[in-house]
């Protein structure tokens, strides 16, 4: 009988190269005259779910690599990576990414009033976030959001789900990158950073190298 642990994040690599291949080979909406071909909220808040599911399982898998007496008490990753490795600096970016993710997954509701004049249609002119979605804002909500302009505070990401586009998507790989880049820097080849190799714009890439050509590619 062999032995097995249930980390995830690898086998995600291929869907999010998927995800990111249709975004880059699509016009950003505005570039032409005619509707995007894709759904770009859509397929952008896919693609943050993603980054969001891989970083927390090789954080996961960190975590359950750490010897007895490097064990952090620390109930989400930033608090963990903050905890476990005094040096890491972006943990209010890592903050962030999950607020963002909170936001699609537990689809915040706000009310928008938008412009309806043919030069800026679209454009919103009045937002206030939902009672049901204000009763459930947790602590890294409440740090990390500016209400008045629904994004987070450091990198900027909307927070309104409808709202979520590519430049989100390229904010969010960049954290990405450089979180499980420390990460693989401080574990090495046992965490399994860059052991899977995936298809994307003609290329075969890890992980890492995954994250880094479609930043520069959106």
């Amino acid at each position: 009988m062999t032995g097995a642990v249930s980390i995830i994040g690898s086998k995600l690599a291929q869907p999010l190269a998927d995800v990111l291949q249709r975004l880059v080979r699509a016009p950003a909406p505005g570039a032409g005259p005619k509707p995007p071909p894709i759904d770009e909220a859509g397929h952008s808040a896919t693609a943050c779910l993603l980054v969001a599911v891989i970083l927390e399982s090789f954080v996961m898998r960190a975590r359950y690599l750490d010897s007895q007496e490097d064990r952090v008490d620390a109930r989400t990753v930033h608090d963990y990576l903050a905890k476990r490795f005094p040096d890491f600096l972006d943990e209010d970016k890592v903050r962030e990414l999950f607020v963002l993710r909170d936001s699609i997954a537990h689809n915040h509701l706000w009310l928008l009033e938008l412009s309806d004049d043919r030069q800026t249609w679209g454009d919103i002119i009045q937002k206030e976030m939902h009672e049901l979605t204000e009763r459930y804002k947790d602590r890294k909500y409440e740090q990390a959001v500016d209400p008045e302009i629904a994004r987070t505070r450091m990198l900027c990401l909307h927070v309104i789900p409808t709202q979520i586009d590519r430049s989100d998507v390229q904010k969010v790989l960049r954290v990405l990158r450089d979180a499980l880049g420390f990460l693989d820097a401080k574990r090495g080849p046992i965490l399994g950073v860059t052991a899977n190799i995936v298809q994307f714009d003609g290329s075969l890439l890890n992980l890492l190298q995954l994250t880094e050509q479609a930043i520069r590619a959106i």
